[in-house]
């Protein structure tokens, strides 16, 4: 009874914790499973894990509905690149490089403390 589309993501990030992945797709690949952000996170991470790289890119492109950040690109990037897409993975570290500059400059806009 416990076990339930609300519960499982709860379980499955215990499961996460002591390192059983496999055990965390099992649960989160469910149909009942909402695909929310920290679902496909756990997802994602789980399967670059056990080193399921193209199951882990799947998973990284979903989050990206979620925002286009820094991070997630560079992730795309390095699995595309470990997958031998060099020209995909070339995109996603282009992206990432343009959206850490547009980071940048809105910081510099910002008047920080004064001193």
């Amino acid at each position: 009874d416990f076990w339930n589309a609300n519960t499982l993501p709860v379980i499955a990030r215990a499961y996460y914790r002591m390192k059983d992945y496999q055990k965390v797709i099992e649960l989160l690949e469910r149909e009942e499973v909402a695909k929310d952000y920290s679902v496909l996170l756990l997802l994602g991470n789980s399967c670059l894990e056990l080193k399921k790289l193209q199951t882990a890119a799947e998973y990284f492109e979903k989050l990206r509905k979620y925002g286009d950040t820094v991070k997630n690109n560079r992730v795309l990037g390095a699995i595309y690149y470990s997958l031998g897409e060099r020209e995909k993975a070339q995109i996603y570290y282009e992206r990432a490089k343009e959206l850490e500059k547009k980071k940048k400059e809105k910081n510099q806009g910002k008047i920080g403390p004064m001193q």
